[in-house]
């Protein structure tokens, strides 16, 4: 008995201190990664540090498998025409500032918003020269945002920020995990504990709570986590070869399985987005920059046929029903009008002039809420004349 006890001691004592070298050594590895990533990692078309990333400068993108359609970027990273740092005299200089609707995503760079409205500006308005310069990013949250407006785009001396942001804070927020779900790999320490997910992503509470524990607890839980993740990929890569392509995927199983979905949401997320916008608000009025915040056209509405259900199939990925996808929506919506009228900051309900008849409402958009060219151009026009009834600009 005594050696059973032995035994057992021991083997629990070599259980532990495999245990413990495994833990300092994901330690290790990860505070080695965090440095290296928080210098500069560079992708083929993006430029990465621990807690951003922004397009490189001067791409030519013809892969279609990055941004869905051409794309290029000028000398300074973005998708915008060259232009001088020092903002010239006589010029008014507009950033869109915003996620892949605002970089174009799937449209060519002279079909997005900012290149429609800054054309209509110049060939409109004569009383001076007018700058659009296009600060979207893919896969861009509100945090992200706030770091690119801090970091870049205050030393440009805009007149406006044309502030676009949100579809990514809302539809990664149902993601376990979902920061290092970006590119990069980061986790935002400060605020992983706000996002408590176990409710939404789980129908075991308590094993999703012990998990989350874990998960930010243990840099060896971490490590067998991504190891995880990465034999997951492989899987579903070998599964696919050979087997039916995404474009042969049976859209009609996809929308009756998001029919029964149960709604989601998460709410904390939707304080951490009011908070980053906050902050954008704080840096622009510290600057007097003038600052616009426009809500988010969409295909969702609460009685969405099936043609409209098609177009979202980009979305359908197992992350809510439509009816929680337009329930988030709303909830953001809502959100974004309170905290304009709260702050004092512009606001302008462009989403309004896309609620058209469901036939043309399929003209405007690719999916939930990128733009083709046609929706890409009645966004600015109707951005354009809201410049002018707000008062933004001078006509004169």
């Amino acid at each position: 008995m005594k050696n059973i006890l032995k035994n057992i001691v021991f083997s629990a004592l070599a259980i532990i201190i495999v245990f413990v070298i495994a833990e300092i050594g994901c330690r290790t590895y990860e505070s080695l990664k965090l440095d290296f990533k928080s210098n500069l990692l560079e992708t083929k078309y993006m430029k990465i540090y621990s807690n951003y990333f922004s397009p490189l400068p001067n791409i030519n993108c013809t892969d279609l498998n990055a941004f869905a359609a051409p794309a290029s970027t000028n000398s300074f990273g973005f998708r915008s025409k060259q232009f001088q740092i020092k903002k010239p005299k006589d010029t008014f200089r507009i950033i869109t500032l915003g996620d892949s609707c605002t970089f174009g995503t799937g449209v060519s760079d002279e079909h997005t918003y900012s290149a429609f409205l800054e054309k209509k500006l110049n060939g409109r308005l004569n009383n001076k020269k007018y700058e659009v310069i296009n600060a979207g990013v893919p896969a861009f949250m509100s945090y992200q945002a706030l770091i690119r407006l801090e970091s870049e785009l205050m030393d440009l001396g805009p007149d406006l920020i044309i502030l676009f942001i949100g579809w990514n804070d809302m539809g990664y927020s149902l993601i376990s995990h979902y920061f290092e779900s970006l590119p990069g790999g980061w986790i935002f320490a400060e605020d992983l504990a706000s996002y408590n997910t176990k409710d939404i992503l789980s129908t075991d509470a308590k094993i999703e709570s012990i998990k989350e524990v874990l998960h930010k607890c243990s840099a060896f839980f971490r490590w067998l986590e991504e190891v995880g993740r990465k034999m997951k990929k492989r899987q579903q890569k070998y599964r696919k070869q050979g087997s039916e392509s995404d474009g042969d995927v049976d859209i009609d199983k996809l929308i009756k399985r998001h029919e029964k979905l149960p709604e989601r949401d998460n709410l904390a997320a939707l304080k951490q987005y009011i908070r980053n916008m906050k902050h954008i608000f704080l840096l622009t009025k510290g600057r007097n920059i003038k600052t616009l915040v426009l809500s988010w056209p969409t295909i969702l509405s609460e009685n969405m046929n099936y043609e409209e259900k098609k177009l979202m199939k980009p979305q359908l990925n197992g992350g809510n029903s439509f009816r929680g996808f337009y329930n988030m929506y709303g909830n953001y919506q809502e959100a974004i009008r309170e905290i304009c009228k709260q702050n004092d900051v512009l606001y302008f309900d462009i989403a309004k002039y896309f609620r058209a008849d469901r036939g043309a409402k399929l003209e405007l958009f690719q999916d939930m809420g990128h733009f083709t060219d046609k929706g890409n151009e009645l966004f600015s026009d109707k951005l354009f004349d809201a410049l002018i009834d707000l008062k933004i600009i001078n006509q004169n």
